[in-house]
This record gives C-alpha cells, sequence and structure tokens, in this order.
C-alpha cells in the first residue's frame, strides 16, 4: 500500500513498470478503505447495488453514474480528494524513515531495467544477475556481471528463469530452475545449472516441479523444492549416482521457499508456509532431522543470505508492508534491523571485508523510482535511522478499516440442508457460460452470421468452446470451429 500510494499520482499507472499490475491492485485497496472509512459500509453497498435502465427495463450497473449519486461531484472529486489524503499521510511517513542517498553504498551496475535476482560466486568476483531488459522485450536475461569497477557482463542465458539463483561451492555452475515442458508437454518447473566453463546449460530434473536450487556440504549433492499435490517438501539429489532422496515429509497445505543451506548450523534454512497461514523461518537439522523455528509472528522473511563466516544471515522482511534487510545472529539469536527504507530495500548477497572496504558488504536491491531497480553494495555493521514513526490518527485511521463481518475460509455444511449424498460426475454438470451471435458482412457475396459459444464445468474439468459463421451469400464461405479441453 505504502508503494502503490506514491505511485498512485497521475501519470503513474503508464506501464512503465513491472510492478503496475500489484500497484493498481494496491490503489484499490487502499480507496476501498478510504472510501468506507469516510462514507460507511453502507453507502459502499449502495454504491454496488446501484441500477440504471436501458430501454426503460434492462438494469446495469454503471460505476460513475453510480458514484455520482452517492459522493458529490462522483469519483473523480473523490480520486482528488483520497490522492491529496494519502500523499499527507505517505510524505508524513517517508519523512521518518530513510532514504537510498542515506545508505553510504558503493552502487553496482547490473544490466536491465528490472532486478529479480542476484547472487555472488564464492570468490567474490563474479555477480550472477537475472534481469528484464524492458517492457518493450520482457524477455527474462541471466548475466555474469564482473564483481569490480568495471562492472562488466554477458548474457549465459534467457526465458523463463526463476528467481532462485545459487552458485556452487567452488564456483563452477550456477543453479537455477527454469518454467519448462515437462511430461504430456505441461508446463512445470525443472532444474538447471550453467556451466561456467563450457558455456552449457544442464537440465538436472525433468517434470519435478522442483525450485530453489541449493548445494549442501557434501560433494555433489543438491537441494530443492518439490511441489506434489499442492504440498512442498525438501529432496536432495546426488549428482554423481542420479539418486534422489526425500528430507522432509510434510502432508496437507504447507509449502516451502528460498531455500540455502546453512554450513555453520549442518542445516538447511527455508521458509514455510502452513495450513493455518503461519509464516517461519525453520532450520532442518540433516544429522537428526530436527526442525529449529527462528522467528514467531506474521514476520514474513524471506531470500536468505548466508554471512561469510556463516555466522549469520541476511535477509528480507515484509513486516514493514514494504521489504526492508534484517541480520539474524545464529549463535545469540538476536535480530536487528540493516535498513528503514521508506520504498523498500532487499537483500540478495554477502562479501566479507576486504583491502578496500573496512567490514562486509552486502548487496540490496533498492530504489525510489518504479521505473528502474537499482543495486548497492552497504555496510553490514551500519546503524539505520529507526525513530518511532508517528503518523496522525486523522490520516491514518483508514488503515484499520476492516468489514464489519468475516466469512469464514471454511463453511461446515448443515446436516438438516443436505437432501442427498451421491458421487460428483462432472459430464452430467456441463453449464452454458455465455453464447453471442452478431450479424457481419464481408461483400456482396459474403454476409450472414458470426456466433461464438462457451461451455463449462464448475470444477473446471470439461471446457468447449465453438466459434463461426454461416454466410447467406456463399454457403461456401461459411465455418465452424469446435474445440474441447
Amino acid at each position: 500500500l505504502r508503494k502503490a500510494i506514491f505511485d498512485s499520482r497521475p501519470g503513474y499507472n503508464d506501464g512503465q513498470s513491472i510492478e503496475n499490475g500489484r500497484l493498481m491492485y494496491a490503489s484499490g485497496n487502499a480507496q476501498l478503505r478510504y472510501f468506507s472509512e469516510k462514507y460507511g459500509d453502507s453507502t459502499l453497498v449502495n454504491l454496488l447495488s446501484h441500477r440504471e435502465k436501458m430501454l426503460g427495463f434492462l438494469e446495469y450497473h454503471d460505476f460513475y453514474k453510480a458514484f455520482e449519486t452517492v459522493v458529490d461531484g462522483g469519483y473523480p472529486a473523490f480520486f482528488e480528494d483520497w490522492r491529496k489524503h494519502m500523499n499527507v499521510y505517505y510524505n508524513t511517513l517517508a519523512s521518518q524513515m530513510e532514504r537510498t542517498d542515506s545508505l553510504e553504498t558503493r552502487p553496482v551496475q547490473i544490466p536491465g531495467q528490472f532486478l529479480f535476482d542476484m547472487a555472488l560466486s564464492p570468490d567474490d568476483s563474479l555477480i550472477a544477475a537475472l534481469s528484464l531488459s524492458s517492457l518493450d522485450r520482457p524477455v527474462r536475461r541471466l548475466y555474469i556481471v564482473k564483481n569490480d569497477s568495471t562492472n562488466q557482463s554477458d548474457i549465459v542465458a534467457e526465458g523463463g528463469i526463476n528467481s532462485d539463483l545459487s552458485w556452487s561451492k567452488n564456483g563452477d555452475y550456477v543453479y537455477y530452475s527454469r518454467t519448462t515442458r515437462g511430461e504430456n508437454s505441461s508446463l512445470v518447473n525443472d532444474i538447471f545449472r550453467f556451466e561456467l566453463n563450457s558455456g552449457k546449460e544442464l537440465r538436472i530434473t525433468r517434470s519435478r516441479r522442483a525450485m530453489y536450487p541449493s548445494e549442501s556440504s557434501e560433494a555433489g549433492s543438491v537441494g530443492y523444492i518439490v511441489n506434489e499435490n499442492g504440498t512442498g517438501n525438501l529432496f536432495i539429489l546426488d549428482m554423481e549416482t542420479g539418486e534422489e532422496r526425500r528430507a522432509t515429509n510434510y502432508s496437507g497445505d504447507v509449502q516451502l521457499i528460498d531455500l540455502t543451506w546453512a554450513e555453520s548450523q549442518k542445516s538447511w534454512l527455508f521458509q514455510r508456509f502452513d495450513e493455518n497461514g503461519h509464516r517461519n523461518m525453520v532450520l532442518l537439522n540433516v544429522e537428526d532431522g530436527s526442525e529449529k523455528v527462528l522467528d514467531t509472528g506474521e514476520k514474513d522473511n524471506r531470500n536468505y543470505v548466508m554471512s561469510p563466516d556463516g555466522k549469520k544471515i541476511a535477509y528480507t522482511s515484509l513486516r514493514d508492508e514494504v521489504p526492508n534487510v534484517f541480520l539474524y545472529d545464529f549463535e545469540s539469536g538476536m535480530e536487528t534491523r540493516l535498513t528503514n527504507l521508506f520504498t523498500g530495500g532487499e537483500a540478495y548477497a554477502w562479501m566479507p571485508e576486504s583491502d578496500s572496504t573496512e567490514t562486509g558488504q552486502i548487496l540490496v536491491k533498492a530504489s525510489e523510482t518504479k521505473r528502474k531497480d537499482r543495486a548497492w553494495w552497504i555496510d553490514e555493521n551500519r546503524t539505520p535511522f529507526e525513530p518511532e514513526i508517528s503518523v496522525p490518527t486523522a490520516y491514518s485511521s483508514w488503515r484499520k478499516k476492516q468489514p464489519p463481518s468475516f466469512i469464514s475460509l471454511n463453511v461446515e455444511p448443515r446436516a438438516e440442508l443436505v437432501q442427498a449424498r451421491y458421487p460428483y460426475k462432472s459430464f452430467r454438470n456441463i453449464t452454458h457460460a455465455s453464447t453471442i451471435v452478431l450479424p457481419y458482412y464481408s461483400d456482396a457475396e459474403n454476409w450472414g452470421l458470426f456466433g461464438t459459444t462457451g461451455w463449462t464445468e464448475p470444477l473446471g474439468k470439461h471446457m468447449i468452446a465453438g466459434s463461426g459463421l454461416f454466410s447467406f451469400g456463399d454457403a461456401d464461405q461459411s465455418y465452424g470451429l469446435l474445440s474441447y479441453i
């Protein structure tokens, strides 16, 4: 919401950012809450239930005319009022947080307009970076960038590469997953690696629905997350023998993301989403299979980066409603904040101290414009500007606005209303969705009716679509198409 407010000014939903879809959704969410806060839930009901009539009897909903009936000046007046209110809220908030120019950083020139992922090689000399050149050519490209003053880069792969880059321990390979074709031409995620010496890409799994590859301390051992029937589990693959073994035994609606190996703990680290909606950082000990939860609450910590000595991790947390970077010390169990940026920052790599730097550096993506992402090296020991953030209630009360009642996600059936039970038969439930027939005219000999129809089944097991035209002028020009999925 915070970034949406900043980017909701006239001209900002201009198709020049990859974030536009999410920002428009967030802007709508903010407008809905503000409208309900200012005018009340009953006015919202009146807005949605308002109907206009066409030809005196056909009822339809006109959003702008409905707005005019409930708000003086209609939607344009409401939008201007909302925009001014949000600008006060946002600027009050932003004035109490950091900007990128306060980070005392060293910029990194990564090719592309939008950055999806970055990973640092074991010897700190190279950065694997996944980016998008521009929205005019929305194809992801994998670059290998020299981590020096030149930032020289080479394109090594492109296409449906996911944001889960990791390096092999010897620095010879970059691992990642791709969206690719599996069995029966289905679209699935599989694990790949790019070999720097040969310049070739090797597919490691096939039709495995696997993501987040990461090497462990065992030579030739690669871990990844497999999603089977809606459940995520950790699997370990021996690259020499091709043998795969399962390391977790979750069931039900459990998802795992952001896998990495924590050498100092001899454990796998990942984020776990359970069926109750809890999100936790979990350490899985490979020796005894025990698990240790490192955080509590709904902090939503992800994108883990190990420190060079393995004693700490940096990660991105969404607790501020925009991403910011935090550090966790395995020995003390203490968490510290590294950034407090008002437009957010995300951690991707950790470099040890060198001759040119007195302390270790963390690679962070941070930008104050939605039109281009930027990357920076920042001091691992910096102290962020972190005051007690306060916004006047008059400008922040809309943030707490909630629906007057919630419908449970799980509604138990009422036994007295159940008349019969029987196996569900999908063919019997194929239902008409829509049919449209319109006249058409091509020339004096080719004119008639064009039509399209669609039929579906509630669970999506069967879908039928048909279209075609019938030419009254020349029957040979008629044709029809019927498809079934």
